[in-house]
């Protein structure tokens, strides 16, 4: 089986959407100290992958999941539950493409993208 290769594409969150992702976590009942909120989006699926790109962008201690951005038609910031299907896959549940295992990856930062 070929390595996983991300796709790396890179956004800047905008302080609306860091705020969604306190809001948000609120309004879901998840409380809890954050562990990061990162203000960097690097697309983590895999790469050449078809539709938006996504990025997970904070975890709350101690609980499952993670806020994500996804962007590409729109901008959204989700809460999304932990993928689960391939052992220590980082991706949320249903994602398009192979799992990936590795939460920091080699490829370093590419160019930002209107994607």
């Amino acid at each position: 089986m070929p390595s996983y290769q991300s796709c790396g594409q890179e956004t800047d969150l905008t302080d609306a959407e860091i705020a969604a992702i306190v809001r948000t976590a609120a309004v879901n009942g998840m409380t809890g100290a954050f562990n990061m909120i990162d203000t960097t989006a690097d697309c983590r699926l895999e790469d050449r992958h078809e539709g938006d790109c996504a990025s997970y962008q904070a975890t709350l201690t101690g609980k499952a999941g993670a806020a994500w951005l996804r962007w590409g038609a729109g901008r959204r910031v989700d809460w999304l539950a932990d993928c689960g299907g391939d052992g220590d896959c980082i991706l949320y549940r249903g994602h398009p493409g192979q799992c990936d295992r590795d939460p920091y990856p080699a490829h370093g930062r590419r160019q930002a993208s209107a994607r």
